[in-house]
């Protein structure tokens, strides 16, 4: 009998919190609708509106939920009582506005709907602070359990999403035309850009992110106390380790995913089509190398990826069409397999690792990348995380072999895209002065740092001497390096700043396809930057110099060079903080208490996986159809 009733109870706590995340998401639902948020899809402003049934039936679900958990939470206050000392007065205040927006419905809809989901949000959130392990739950837990019926329900909505983006392609239609199928796609766009608004602030907030990061980490641990702020061990003690087997098989699948999503504008293709701004550019000059031979691959600033593409084709005598066609999947999956590697390296957390390979599958390098054709740059970020990655490993066995295989990284990256390469030389530079701040002296680990740059420097000789990036190459390059310096030293101001905000709205808004507008992944990585605002550890340094030389490139070209800033922005690793801040958040929110009666509030640790495998699935979910609706809509060329 008193299992049967300890089972009632706990079910009673499932759909208490169930109700909340009813009436939580479809409140969210009428509030944006009548909100009028704007944000952009490929180029055209448009307006938020959400719908998931129809409009009436949406409002009349969150209605109810709304009445049901306004009845339930009034009937527990009457039972417990007013006046007792741990039940404000005022906790009564929201259900009367919530009443009174109800009644308002029909003398103005849009404001009574504005009030009566802000207020029935408050009631949710008094609901879970002030009955605590009466009531729901332990606080934290009962914010999990809600966050997971949200998840269950946004789902379906993003499965349908994406199988609408997966069927497409093979009957294809125009994207959001008007009919049925359609109608799930259009609600993830919806809800995708809720946060629309806030981009750009999001976006200047990550870039600089290097300033106030580590300030506010500094309040957090005086706050909150020295303790889970480390992303190289898992929250949730007990987990068993992850076999090499199991890493290798998820990081095929999402190689995979990742190279699906870079050939997803090629399924409906014939042959004769290239896709992205710059494809037909890599096929004229491949075209022209097999006409003229590889000396050919000398004229261009990037020899080595069309070496290797040349190279490619004379072993496989595939078409060059073909070729260019393919090189995506292999980029997308060189970029996976690096953010893996150096995320593994740098934290020792297999599990993160993979959440930011996951992340790169759907990130801006591979959508961006596909819109542009960036397919040197791309090959080239990949390989300066390569890069990262073997500096990091030189830095833990002070081995040479790692030192000299980092430089021979350096040359690879120089030979495939020079540009690249100075960024990456500049995130070093950052790197070992930070280092040399962290350990205030120059100690072994900078000098290691430095190593790799020495390497270079050698390797350059005959670079310059037999390529374009001869005298005339490289003087050109020094100088727009002194110009781009002499611009940022001279006009670094306050002023300056402001004019950043609406000159990266250009970035987010209006160049390729708006791959950069990803307000949820921004979210995500600030929290993550927050994280790891730790410059003693090698990892964090470097991730805040990835983050802190992009973004004073971006101000030395503030304003009038907006045409620039996302090839600057490319090489961020936005995907590897957000891992990071969606790791920990949701670690945090399922983490069991230790010991004590706390933990008869927890859920058993079979629930809290199977929260956290819904609140992953459905930002999986979410991400794979913004790479999928980024690539439908590259630019197509005819060779």
């Amino acid at each position: 009998m008193a299992k049967q009733t300890g089972q009632l109870h706990r079910l009673g706590k499932f759909v208490r919190a169930f109700i909340c995340s009813v009436s939580l998401l479809f409140g969210l639902f009428q509030l944006s609708n009548n909100l009028g948020i704007l944000y952009y899809h490929f180029y055209i402003l448009e307006t938020v509106n959400i719908v998931i049934f129809s409009a009436t039936y949406d409002w009349i679900i969150w209605f109810v939920s709304a009445v049901g958990l306004c009845a339930g939470a009034l009937l527990r206050m009457v039972r417990r009582g007013l006046t007792q000392t741990w039940q404000p007065r005022w906790l009564i205040v929201p259900y009367l506005v919530l009443a009174a927006s109800f009644a308002l419905t029909p003398l103005s809809s849009q404001i009574a709907v504005v009030v009566g989901a802000i207020s029935a949000s408050l009631v949710v959130a008094q609901s879970i602070y002030f009955w605590s392990g009466d009531y729901f739950g332990e606080r934290r837990v009962t914010a999990a359990m809600i966050m997971a019926g949200i998840a269950l329900m946004l789902i379906p909505i993003e499965a349908l999403a994406l199988g609408t983006w997966i069927y497409n392609p093979f009957d294809y239609e125009v994207p959001f035309m008007p009919g049925g199928r359609w109608a799930f796609a259009l609600a993830d766009l919806n809800l995708f850009s809720l946060l629309y608004p806030l981009l750009y602030g999001l976006l200047l907030l990550f870039l600089f992110s290097w300033a106030w990061a580590p300030p506010v980490r500094t309040i957090w641990l005086r706050w909150r106390g020295k303790g889970r702020l480390h992303v190289g061990e898992d929250l949730e003690h007990g987990e068993r380790p992850i076999g090499w087997q199991a890493q290798a098989l998820v990081l095929a699948t999402i190689s995979a995913v990742s190279g699906f999503a870079a050939y997803y504008p090629y399924i409906r293709l014939s042959g004769e089509y290239l896709v992205g701004v710059d494809g037909i550019h890599y096929y004229n000059f491949l075209t022209r190398m097999l006409n003229e031979g590889a000396l050919a691959a000398l004229v261009p600033d990037r020899p080595l990826f069309m070496i290797l593409l040349y190279g490619f084709q004379k072993i496989t005598q595939l078409p060059v069409e073909f070729i260019i066609r393919i090189m995506p999947i292999a980029c997308a999956i060189a970029l996976v397999v690096s953010v893996f590697w150096l995320v593994k390296t740098g934290t020792g957390n297999p599990r993160l690792a993979l959440l930011g390979a996951l992340f790169s599958a759907f990130s801006f390098q591979v959508t961006a990348g596909m819109m542009g054709y960036f397919l040197a740059a791309w090959l080239a970020v990949a390989g300066a995380f390569v890069f990262f990655t073997f500096l990091l490993k030189s830095m833990e066995s002070h081995t040479i072999l790692y030192i000299l295989l980092a430089g021979l990284a350096s040359i690879a990256v120089l030979g495939v895209h020079p540009y690249t390469w100075l960024m990456m030389a500049a995130i070093l530079a950052a790197y070992i002065l930070l280092t040399i701040i962290a350990r205030r002296r120059i100690g072994r680990e900078a000098i290691i740092a430095m190593a790799p740059l020495a390497i270079t420097a050698v390797a350059l000789v005959p670079l310059i001497l037999l390529t374009s990036l001869g005298a005339n190459g490289m003087a050109s390059v020094i100088g727009v390096v002194k110009g781009l310096w002499q611009t940022l030293m001279s006009n670094l101001s306050f002023s300056k700043i402001t004019l950043l905000l609406p000159s990266l709205s250009h970035m987010a808004d209006r160049w390729v396809g708006g791959a950069f507008g990803s307000p949820l992944v921004y979210v995500l990585a600030l929290v993550g930057m927050v994280r790891m605002a730790d410059i003693s550890k090698n990892f964090h340094r470097l991730l805040f110099s990835t983050v802190l030389i992009p973004a004073l490139a971006i101000l030395a070209l503030v304003p009038g060079y907006e045409q620039l800033y996302y090839r600057i922005a490319y090489i961020c690793p936005v995907q590897i903080p957000a891992a990071v801040g969606l790791y920990w958040l949701v670690n945090w929110l399922t983490a069991r208490q230790p010991s004590g009666k706390e933990e008869m509030k927890s859920l058993p640790k079979s629930s809290m996986s199977n929260v956290k495998v819904l609140i992953y699935t459905v930002f999986i979910l979410v991400l794979f159809n913004y790479a999928l609706r980024i690539a439908d809509q590259v630019l197509i060329q005819m060779i």
